[in-house]
């Protein structure tokens, strides 16, 4: 589907699913946990194709954490809750640098390359990867924009000679 989108010109593609999410909602660990092995192994048919392109900057990641075990609530219970946690994230593709984390998750990401990355600070890191960011107050457009459109987009502004 990405593919497709990009090959119609689309230059932003967000794929989400929502998957693990309402199985940690029911308090269900183990559960949670084969959720997202399996999203981990159909992952790989993506990494092998466009996933592996370097001129495509692929983000993983939750979009909120969900704690499967609360205290004080009964297991495999349906309830609302979420918690404050970051979420591990991985960027590939790009300018991103590379740090020495093998694995996502919590524990191992937060030792990697982005520190602490905070919602606001979210598009420009991406932005930055994909050599699209501009630096604060570069307008090469008439508006303001927090990125650079595709080249083709851009017109140059010509003075015509005097002489």
């Amino acid at each position: 589907a990405a593919r497709a989108l990009f090959d119609q010109g689309y230059e932003f593609v967000h794929l989400h699913t929502k998957y693990p999410d309402p199985i940690s909602h029911q308090q269900d660990p183990e559960g949670a946990r084969d959720a997202i092995e399996a999203l981990d192994r159909a992952m790989a048919g993506y990494w092998d194709g466009l996933g592996g392109d370097p001129e495509v900057v692929t983000v993983l990641t939750g979009d909120h954490t969900t704690p499967s075990v609360w205290a004080n609530q009964p297991r495999h219970q349906f309830n609302d809750l979420h918690s404050g946690e970051p979420c591990p994230i991985v960027i590939r593709g790009g300018s991103v640098r590379v740090d020495d984390i093998a694995s996502l998750g919590e524990r191992a990401v937060a030792r990697g390359g982005l520190g602490l990355l905070r919602g606001e600070d979210f598009m420009p890191v991406l932005l930055d990867s994909a050599q699209r960011m501009n630096m604060y107050e570069m307008r090469p457009l008439p508006e303001h924009r927090l990125y650079r459109p595709d080249e083709a987009a851009l017109v140059p502004f010509l003075l015509d000679d005097p002489a």
